[in-house]
């Protein structure tokens, strides 16, 4: 089974997610010093595979994530293509608001995962899926997707839906699957901060609504299930883990101490990472 390390990179967003879980104390954004973005690009490319008693394969594939990756523009797409340059495979998660202005971050993509939680602009304008008063229209976020799959034929595509207040009655994740995705994720609302995520009958609901029996291709996720199961760096260059709702741990600055170093200061359960594969 690979690594996977999600790099939050920015966060910065277009987006106003009410639920947004993306808030790093104290966080200075080291994306624009290309010497420190590097140097944990390249950490990352080294990192010891052999984590307790598991030996995960290689190559890692580094995940890029955010806010809106996406808002780094040209700097984004130098990293991606950096990091596939440095033998790692990568991946990215956008909201899909930019991809048409970026198309050509696909080229160095192995897989593009796109946050998806409705396609209903009304219910997406509630959840604050929108920029200004623009949102991502089902046929744009279709002709994207084909856009995108036409120029990479080998890119991967997965998609996220995180069931909320507002779309846990919708069949959102079930009418993704038109486009063929390698994997539709259902995650359910992080409590957070002031929002304290959906009751057990509403996501309960929701996979019911949007699961069918012998599909392969959806995944879901409850609360439990994210609990120390992610490696997560943010955008200072720390480890950070989620254990706590109100605030995150956070390791030393990877590009300072080594990443095997900064793995140490945190909690990862390989178990749960491999459970969630």
């Amino acid at each position: 089974m690979q690594l996977v390390i999600n790099w939050h990179i920015t966060e910065n967003c277009n987006y106003k997610c009410f639920f947004c879980f993306s808030e790093w104390k104290n966080a200075k954004e080291i994306w624009p010093c290309s010497a420190d973005a590097l140097q944990i690009i390249k950490e990352v490319s080294t990192i010891n595979t052999n984590i307790g008693n598991h030996k995960f394969a290689r190559p890692t594939r580094l995940n890029f994530a955010g806010g809106e990756p996406l808002v780094l523009g040209n700097k984004l797409v130098e990293y991606i293509r950096t990091a596939k340059e440095m033998g790692l495979e990568t991946s990215l998660i956008t909201n899909g608001f930019l991809l048409k202005k970026h198309i050509e971050v696909a080229d160095s993509l192995d897989m593009l995962g796109i946050s998806v939680d409705s396609l209903d602009e009304s219910t997406n304008m509630k959840i604050g899926r929108n920029c200004g008063s623009k949102v991502l229209s089902q046929g744009e976020l279709f002709e994207v997707v084909k856009s995108v799959q036409q120029r990479n034929p080998n890119i991967k595509l997965k998609f996220n839906s995180v069931v909320n207040k507002y779309n846990w009655k919708s069949t959102v994740a079930k009418d993704l699957q038109k486009l063929l995705p390698n994997k539709v994720k259902i995650l359910r609302q992080l409590p957070f901060k002031e929002e304290k995520g959906i009751s057990d009958a509403e996501f309960a609901h929701f996979v019911r609504q949007n699961t069918s029996k012998g599909q392969t291709n959806v995944v879901v996720e409850d609360n439990e299930d994210m609990i120390n199961s992610y490696l997560m760096i943010d955008p200072a260059g720390r480890f950070f883990e989620n254990g706590n709702p109100q605030e995150y741990f956070y390791s030393d600055p990877i590009h300072k101490v080594g990443i095997d170093t900064a793995m140490k200061q945190v909690k990862f359960n390989p178990e749960i990472f491999k459970k969630r594969y």
